[in-house]
């Protein structure tokens, strides 16, 4: 057994913790250990006061929305665990307000397919719908777009199960829109059909990137590479040369996040290697 696996937390720290004397960093250091520990949160338990316990879940409550959101309760009505539900339901892709933004995108995308007449009436659209989930995955993780990131960083959640669900949840929700958009584009269905490869592969190639960079600037730079690769090569993107270049596009990404997987646990770039000073 491993030095760090027999350490425990002594009896003044918990006692700083239970009456909440500790810093933050310290603090978050010892709920962090807490979960995996029986000795040390029996501990805990024996040493805080369970009135203060009781206040401090009804100032959580007070101060974060607990109730159930729409699309949680419909989550947990088709089977899924409450608590994943709880998880997808603070990704910032998966609200009303965002997938209103998509849909009216798409609609405007539509539009402008009809308006445009000849051969390039869907540019507007291929160059949107693949950057959709692009921008979602982008917003689901990351300090200043993800609310719950101070959070992730300190329960014990596997980052990257976390990652996979919320990508999965936003792929989901925006291909599902973006389908119904594709169906009422003139021309033919392959025509039509041709950004959802795009959306696999982009979206597959930010989270590739966001294992070196903050995925806000992933998904940033994704999108921007993606909007010159259509205007400078739209008409080879639904060539089976180009779908095909796609695809391995997307398997390289998605091996890539698998081989790096990790790194999803520890955090990307945006977190930092906690100060060996400030760890109990």
């Amino acid at each position: 057994m491993s030095a760090l696996e027999d350490w425990h937390v002594d009896d003044d720290l918990l006692a700083a913790y239970a009456v909440g004397d500790l810093p933050a960093d310290r603090a978050w250091s010892v709920e962090a250990h807490l979960p995996d520990c029986a000795r040390c949160r029996a501990g805990a338990t024996r040493l805080v006061d369970p009135a203060r316990l009781s206040r401090l879940r009804a100032d959580l409550v007070a101060a974060v929305d607990v109730r159930h959101r729409p699309g949680e309760a419909l989550l947990t009505r088709v089977g899924v665990p409450e608590h994943t539900a709880r998880l997808l339901g603070a990704t910032p892709a998966l609200r009303l307000s965002w997938l209103t933004a998509v849909i009216g995108l798409l609609a405007t995308a539509v539009l402008a397919a009809y308006a445009w007449e000849g051969p390039g009436a869907g540019l507007v659209f291929l160059a949107v719908a693949p950057v959709l989930p692009v921008l979602g995955v982008a917003a689901a993780f990351g300090r200043g777009v993800d609310p719950t990131y101070e959070l992730t960083l300190t329960a014990p959640i596997n980052g990257f199960r976390l990652l996979l669900l919320r990508t999965t949840a936003v792929l989901a929700s925006t291909v599902a829109i973006a389908v119904v958009g594709a169906c009422t584009l003139p021309g033919p269905a392959p025509t039509a059909l041709a950004w959802l490869l795009p959306a696999l592969a982009l979206t597959a190639l930010t989270l590739a990137l966001s294992s070196v960079i903050a995925a806000p600037v992933a998904g940033a730079a994704v999108c921007a590479g993606w909007l010159w690769l259509v205007v400078s090569a739209e008409s080879r993107l639904s060539t089976g040369p180009g779908q095909g270049g796609l695809v391995l596009l997307a398997v390289g990404a998605a091996l890539v996040v698998y081989l790096r997987r990790a790194r999803f646990d520890t955090g990307p770039a945006t977190r930092t290697t906690p100060d060996p000073e400030a760890t109990p």
